[in-house]
């Protein structure tokens, strides 16, 4: 998996595809360090720690996408009611 930044944008490469998002907020910054994203705060202000664990949840879950492909079954079902 790799992982690089453009500009305001993070990149996730996988097997499965190739996802994008903007990451962006005045007071966090994120980074790459070692193949590792960190994002990070000066701020202590709780808005502010939210979007840092918003962002590392964000992560996580485009490198689960990109690493393995996402699939939907849907079953129809039909009730009539008298």
């Amino acid at each position: 998996m790799e992982v690089k930044r453009e500009g305001r944008e993070l990149v996730v490469k996988g097997p499965a595809g190739e996802l994008r998002r903007t990451f962006f907020h005045p007071n966090v910054k994120s980074e790459i360090k070692e193949g590792t994203v960190i994002f990070s705060s000066e701020s202590n202000r709780k808005k502010d720690r939210a979007v840092v664990g918003t962002w590392a949840a964000h992560m996580r879950n485009m490198c689960s996408g990109a690493s393995r492909p996402w699939e939907a079954r849907l079953k129809i079902i039909y009730s009539h009611f008298p």
